[in-house]
C-alpha cells in the first residue's frame, strides 16, 4: 500500500534531519499502515510503534460499517461517488477483498506484526469498536514478539479518533515518555470487564492457533469527554 511507503518516507525524513528517536502512532487505516511499515522495514527504522484501532486481516465484513466500507473500495460506482462528493482519494482499481484470490492480497497485518520485535509495540483497541471488534487487537497481540503491550479500552472509546479524549491523550502522551525513557510501553492500570473475565489465551488467532499471552498482559482503561489530540503535545518526534 502507498500509505506504508508514506510512513517509511516520513521516518527517513526525520532521520535525515537529525532526529535520533522516532516513534510512529497510527489510527485506523493509519494504524495498519504503521504496523505494516514497521513489520517490513529494517530493524531500527522506528524506536517505538503504537496502533489505535488496527485490523489484523483483510476482507472483514462482520459489521455494517465494514460492509459499507468494502463497497466503497471494491465497487467502481462507489469509488467514483466518493471521489466526486467527498473528495476522497481512492485508487482506480478495486481493492482485493475477501472474495479475491488471497495470493494477490497485500501483506496481512497479522503476518507483518511478527517482524516488529524487538521494537516496542503498543496495540490500542476499543471493546465497542463498531467497525471491527477487539478480537483484531487480540490476534495481533498473540502474534507479536516482545515487548508488546495491549490496551483494551472499555465502552465509550469506539473506533479510532472517537476515543481520543483529553484523558486518553494525556495517558498516551505519558506512555510515549515512558517508552522513550525505558524502552517498553506501559501496560497501564488493569481493570475488570466483560473481556477481562475471559483468558486471552482462549482467543483464536487468524491462522487458527491460540495466543500464548497471559491475561495479565491485557489492560483496559477508562476515558472521558471528546476532543482532538494535537501533535504538539508529544515530547519527541512522532509520525
Amino acid at each position: 500500500m502507498a500509505e506504508t511507503l508514506d510512513v517509511a518516507a516520513g521516518a527517513a525524513w526525520l532521520r535525515r534531519h537529525g532526529h535520533r528517536w522516532i516513534g510512529a502512532i497510527g489510527v485506523s487505516m493509519g494504524a495498519t499502515a504503521v504496523l505494516r511499515s514497521a513489520g517490513t522495514m529494517p530493524p531500527g527504522a522506528y524506536d517505538a510503534v503504537c496502533t489505535i484501532s488496527a485490523v489484523s486481516r483483510w476482507g472483514l465484513r462482520d459489521s455494517a460499517a465494514m460492509r459499507h466500507l468494502t463497497k466503497a473500495v471494491t465497487v467502481a460506482a462507489y469509488r467514483r461517488a466518493y471521489r466526486a462528493l467527498l473528495g476522497v482519494r481512492i485508487a482506480m482499481g478495486a481493492w482485493p477483498d475477501g472474495t479475491s484470490d488471497p495470493r494477490y492480497w497485500p501483506l496481512q497485518p497479522v503476518d507483518a506484526v511478527r517482524s516488529i520485535a524487538p521494537t516496542p509495540l503498543l496495540l490500542v483497541h476499543g471493546t465497542d469498536d463498531h467497525y471491527f471488534g477487539p478480537e483484531q487487537a487480540l490476534a495481533l497481540h498473540g502474534q507479536a514478539g516482545e515487548p508488546a503491550s495491549l490496551w483494551l479500552e472499555p465502552g465509550g472509546f469506539g473506533h479510532a479518533e472517537d476515543g481520543v479524549t483529553p484523558e486518553f491523550a494525556r495517558r498516551l502522551t505519558a506512555a510515549v515518555a515512558h517508552v522513550h525513557a525505558r524502552g517498553h510501553w506501559p501496560q497501564g492500570q488493569d481493570r475488570s470487564g466483560p473481556l477481562r473475565s475471559r483468558s486471552v489465551s482462549s482467543w483464536s488467532n487468524v491462522d487458527g492457533s491460540s495466543s500464548s499471552r497471559s491475561p495479565s498482559s491485557v489492560t483496559q482503561n477508562a476515558d472521558a469527554s471528546r476532543c482532538s489530540c494535537h501533535r504538539s503535545s508529544w515530547p519527541m518526534p512522532m509520525l
